[in-house]
């Protein structure tokens, strides 16, 4: 079935470009709700933190002037995603809900509650592929199984790996604007920002250090590839070097896909070393893919070990040692840097991270 209105729930995708819900939405709807629901509850044990917020306010500030642009108001609601989708659905008399897998348990748990409920109440619902390049179920052992270590899943992704081409800006002049459009809260009554949270501005540094929505995304990745992917295999180890892609936040909230980096790398690569460095970052999206196998096949992965000898891994009690920890004032250099660049900016460089 084709036409009528479509409600598409933004996510983790938030982006207009290679956004296959949205993509499809326009080309099979006659008109579009742009739908994002705040809902931190359907988090479970894993709300998000303070810096989290402070970027997800910045991030939906952007998706709502790139819609606005093209002629289409972003409708954000807070609430269960049930009463909120059940409530723009009759309000609008959309025929279907189209929106984006998002992969963890949690929010699993969630959509798939949801996906009944509105399919039992008539509506059509419609799920795509959009925050990581396998399928979790898609590479399996030769046993059948998932895997458990990171070389083997690699390998065998590798071979299994075709990312299609991302997909581009939809054609939004072709949509049939809504007689009436559902109301929207307003963004501050989220209360994202850090005054709203804790009645201080604390995100100064983060401002510094990032351009949070889909155009700062894309800019992240031109100047990555342009300036530090080349020497990425060496630089990466070095936490006082600017040598990563930095790329994590965007990819964690959906300003960009991993199929756009995939083939922007790829675009890149003109000769032998070249190709190295490419190989030895597109790796590190093999670990992003890996992670969400794991986590896939192995939820309990959230509280407990994969592996169970470390569920009798001996843990110091010290409160006080773990306060100097957290305000990187241990005594230890290269510890304390790394939680005080934490502190500042949201990020720490991934070998400070494994000490």
């Amino acid at each position: 079935m084709s036409g009528g209105t479509i409600v598409v729930r933004f996510g983790s995708d938030l982006r207009l470009t290679d956004n296959p819900a949205l993509h499809h939405a326009v080309e099979e709807g006659d008109s579009l709700v742009a739908l994002f629901v705040w809902a931190p509850e359907e988090e479970a044990d894993w709300p998000p933190g303070g810096a989290h917020r402070w970027w997800l306010h910045s991030t939906l500030e952007a998706l709502s002037a790139d819609l606005e642009e093209a002629g289409l108001p972003l409708i954000l609601r807070a609430g269960s995603s049930a009463s909120v989708l059940a409530d723009v659905v009759e309000a609008t008399g959309a025929r279907a809900v189209f929106w984006n897998t998002r992969h963890t348990p949690a929010a699993k748990e969630a959509d798939a509650a949801l996906k009944q409920s509105l399919e039992e109440a008539g509506t059509e619902v419609r799920t795509f592929a959009s925050y990581l390049l396998h399928d979790p179920d898609a590479i399996q052992t030769g046993a059948g199984g998932p895997y458990r270590v990171f070389s083997p899943f690699w390998r065998k992704a590798k071979g299994a790996l075709e990312v299609g081409e991302p997909l581009p800006r939809p054609a939004f002049a072709e949509l049939t604007p809504l007689d009436d459009t559902p109301p929207s809260d307003e963004l501050e009554s989220f209360e994202l920002t850090p005054e709203a949270q804790d009645g201080v501005d604390w995100a100064s540094g983060l401002r510094e250090a990032w351009t949070p929505g889909e155009e700062g995304a894309q800019g992240a990745l031109r100047d990555f590839v342009a300036d530090r992917l080349i020497d990425y295999v060496e630089a990466r180890d070095a936490p006082h070097v600017n040598g990563t892609s930095r790329l994590s936040p965007y990819l964690h909230h959906g300003e960009l896909s991993p199929r756009q980096v995939w083939h922007t790398v790829q675009g890149w690569v003109q000769n032998g070393p070249m190709r190295k460095a490419a190989d030895g970052f597109l790796e590190e999206i093999g670990w992003r893919e890996f992670s969400y196998h794991v986590l896939h096949h192995y939820p309990d992965t959230l509280r407990e070990p994969l592996n169970v000898k470390f569920e009798s891994f001996r843990w110091r009690e010290d409160e006080e040692g773990l306060r100097r920890w957290q305000q990187g004032k241990t005594g230890f250099p290269i510890v304390d840097a790394g939680m005080r660049q934490l502190w500042h900016t949201g990020w720490m460089h991934n070998r400070v991270r494994m000490i």
